[in-house]
């Protein structure tokens, strides 16, 4: 296995022709494909992409929290949203602590 000691792995999820809706079923999925491809045993950085056109309170409530829930089980080292202005991720901040 690889043992990230020279680079990062850093993928990302989004809302994708194939699969338009970003569901906490698809981001575990997006999680367990990376780690397939990259053969590695955990990502350095899981970011949600290409959000800002969903429901802000859905990211909120349901997509960033399936992303933390990838921590647990050490899978995911960090997590991150892109695509926001700085006041939204007032929303996010609340759930990292």
């Amino acid at each position: 296995m690889w043992d990230g000691a020279t680079s990062s792995a850093g993928p990302k999820c989004g809302r994708y022709a194939r699969m338009p809706r970003l569901l906490s079923a698809r981001i575990t999925a997006s999680v367990e494909e990376s780690l397939q491809r990259l053969r590695t045993d955990y990502i350095d950085l899981f970011q949600a992409h290409d959000v800002e056109f969903a429901n802000v309170e859905q990211s909120i409530t349901r997509r960033f929290p399936a992303m933390r829930k990838l921590q647990e089980p050490g899978k995911v080292r960090y997590v991150g949203v892109t695509g926001y202005p700085l006041k939204t991720l007032g929303g996010f901040k609340k759930l990292c602590r």
